[in-house]
């Protein structure tokens, strides 16, 4: 009976040990912090903001981060574009308070910020389930560091790798010409143009979601669908999601600017990303006032 106590204590005392040291590690963050690891879009802008507290978040996916150049802009808002960026991305972080966001919130939409099924970066915290603990959770960056580490022991070399200190994400530079673009479109239309809203079911609920959370919080919500470029048709799924989306917005009283038509072919790397020394500056100039109007209530 002792014997059995005994090894019940210790039982107790090891998984005391385990989730104190789990605690400890998901406040640290190593991995989103250390320079050892490579770093998410998420983990950029935290990086690159300082801390989780923001005044204003311009929000989407990768088609913000190619257009919106917050050092020419006047409004100053942080570029919170993440690659495969959705809705429920954004209400997951909101829920979770993995950001605090003390006075707006403007979205940069196109379709696929409501794709349900579109791929996402499964290192984003958001995806994290309260059972998984912090090592297993990030085992795909831990286990790359440790095994390269010990290799470079074993050839007489120091522990420590490289490290990953460049925060940019990724932007997009040149023209694509007819025949590249040709190709693109033919394989969004492979993958997402034959689609209609119902794919987007999850990602629409959670808009309303979002509204209401901004709501709750006293956060403005603002939305801005963002440029297409005029050489590619816009095919009847992408203008389904518009009228979605707009019809959530319209109920909830959330301003929207529609600026879809708003730039030509030269402004554009592709379908939708812009390119960023000639149409990213002409984008944040012509959005630039709009995003600096003050609340009127």
């Amino acid at each position: 009976m002792a014997g059995l106590l005994k090894k019940s204590g210790f039982l107790l005392m090891l998984a005391v040990f385990c989730l104190a040291a789990d605690i400890l590690l998901t406040a640290l963050d190593p991995a989103g912090t250390s320079p050892l690891f490579y770093k998410n879009d998420f983990e950029k802008v935290l990086l690159e903001n300082g801390s989780r507290r923001f005044e204003r978040v311009f929000y989407g996916n990768s088609a913000v981060t190619s257009a919106y150049v917050r050092e020419k802009s006047g409004a100053d808002y942080a570029d919170m574009g993440l690659d495969y960026g959705v809705i429920t991305d954004i209400v997951s972080i909101l829920e979770k308070r993995l950001i605090v966001i003390e006075d707006e919130l403007v979205l940069g939409l196109n379709y696929n910020n409501f794709i349900d099924s579109l791929d996402t970066n499964p290192t984003y915290p958001w995806h994290r389930t309260p059972w998984q603990p912090y090592l297993y959770f990030q085992r795909d960056r831990f286990l790359p560091v440790l095994t390269d580490g010990f290799s470079r022991l074993l050839k007489g070399e120091g522990f420590l790798g490289p490290r990953y200190t460049d925060l940019k994400r990724a932007v997009y530079h040149g023209v694509m010409d007819d025949e590249k673009l040709a190709e693109k479109v033919g394989k969004h239309r492979e993958l997402f143009f034959w689609m209609d809203t119902s794919y987007c079911e999850k990602n629409l609920l959670a808009l309303e979601k979002l509204c209401g959370l901004c709501a709750e919080r006293g956060v403005r919500l603002r939305a801005v669908w963002m440029p297409w470029n005029p050489k590619v048709d816009i095919p009847p799924f992408v203008t389904a999601v518009q009228n979605a989306a707009d019809a959530v917005f319209t109920e909830n009283g959330v301003e929207v600017l529609d600026m879809v038509g708003a730039l030509t072919p030269e402004h554009f790397h592709d379908i939708g990303h812009l390119e960023y020394t000639a149409g990213a500056p002409v984008f944040t100039e012509m959005i630039d006032r709009w995003l600096r109007e003050e609340r009127t209530e």
